[in-house]
């Protein structure tokens, strides 16, 4: 058994990028590969990868213009030699023992996917996030199925504990990825994971769970209201709207409809921290006031705030949605300074 560890990278720091391919490095599991996908990063980055590629035979590196994330990870699965495709983030690092632990688990179980608990790493804090009720696993697939894709789109809290949106945090059988065609949508730039998520595991005939948390991901809680760009509301109603075509898809399963709006509110709440209020956004209040309410009404987040009971469903931020949903924009820029500064004085 062999694992394919795929690794995209765009100017990624010397520190963090050494301690990603490092803990690659360490495993105690030794047949994997690297492959370090150079998303037309500068060239002390370029050159970096490749001085890892000089100096490890298992590690291979492209080079490509930059296609964005989406293109970098699809470049790297088609460049994969493993039976077992990892995707890591270049900002993170894994376990040394993670790789073993997979094969271990693979070969007692047939799989097409495998996911794993992941520690959030802020600073030298390090908090652990496992799936708290275990015996929902153990359920037919068939059965859980609908919950964990429900769960992808932030509509389930049977999984709220664990990141089932993410790539990161999983090994997919590379059989079964090429088999059904699995790409990420380059012309997504935001949220990607989500919508392989949604295809991956419908498609999957079943998914094991390990009870680790192998994955370190480097979180910082200011990264999201500090990026600030023009483009965020295109971009997540790009994603909201793939997310809709995926629910459309299933007529026969209506609950993906209601699930599928939970996530464009999410989208929404992104596009007010990295826009209508973003601190790096030059506009007025006034201004960013206005665009979020005329943000607001226009498909698909009119419909999304409308028609999903909030009481009903699942949603993790419920509350948010509900000032959003009457437009409470002062309100609702309160309730996140107040939210941060008690998170400030937790630390």
């Amino acid at each position: 058994m062999k694992f394919s560890c795929v690794l995209p990278v765009y100017n990624t720091e010397k520190e963090t990028l050494h301690q990603c391919v490092s803990s690659v490095l360490n495993q105690t599991f030794r047949d994997y590969e690297i492959i370090l996908v150079d998303d037309g990063s500068n060239q002390s980055t370029a050159f970096i990868c490749d001085c890892y590629a000089d100096q490890y035979s298992n590690i291979k590196v492209i080079h490509q213009e930059n296609m964005g994330l989406a293109g970098a990870r699809n470049t790297g699965i088609d460049h994969v030699s493993g039976d077992w495709i990892v995707h890591i983030d270049a900002d993170d690092w894994i376990d040394a023992d993670l790789l073993q632990k997979l094969s271990c688990a693979i070969e007692n179980n047939i799989c097409d996917i495998v996911f794993w608990g992941y520690r959030a790493c802020i600073g030298n804090k390090k908090v652990e996030y496992l799936l708290k009720n275990e015996s929902i696993m153990e359920d037919k697939y068939e059965i859980r199925k609908h919950e964990m894709i429900k769960a992808i789109m932030f509509a389930s809290k049977k999984f709220n504990d664990i990141a089932l949106n993410t790539t990161w945090g999983k090994a997919f059988r590379t059989k079964y990825v090429k088999q059904n065609n699995l790409k990420f949508n380059p012309d997504l730039k935001r949220s990607q994971d989500v919508i392989y998520n949604l295809y991956a595991f419908d498609r999957a005939a079943e998914v094991l769970y390990l009870p680790t948390a192998s994955y370190n991901y480097r979180l910082d809680n200011d990264s999201l209201s500090r990026g600030y760009n023009t483009k965020t509301f295109e971009r997540m109603t790009k994603t909201a709207n793939a997310c809709l075509e995926f629910a459309d898809k299933h007529s026969d399963t209506p609950e993906y409809k209601i699930a599928a709006f939970v996530f464009c509110r999410r989208c929404f709440r992104n596009i007010i921290l990295q826009d209508y209020m973003n601190k790096s956004n030059p506009q007025k209040r006034g201004i960013k006031k206005k665009r979020f309410k005329e943000g607001l009404i226009q498909e698909p987040y009119k419909t999304a705030f409308s028609m999903v009971n909030i009481r009903d469903n699942e949603e993790r931020d419920h509350i948010e949605s509900h000032m959003i949903a009457k437009g409470q924009y002062d309100i609702l820029s309160l309730y996140w300074t107040v939210r941060k500064i008690a998170r400030m004085i937790r630390r």
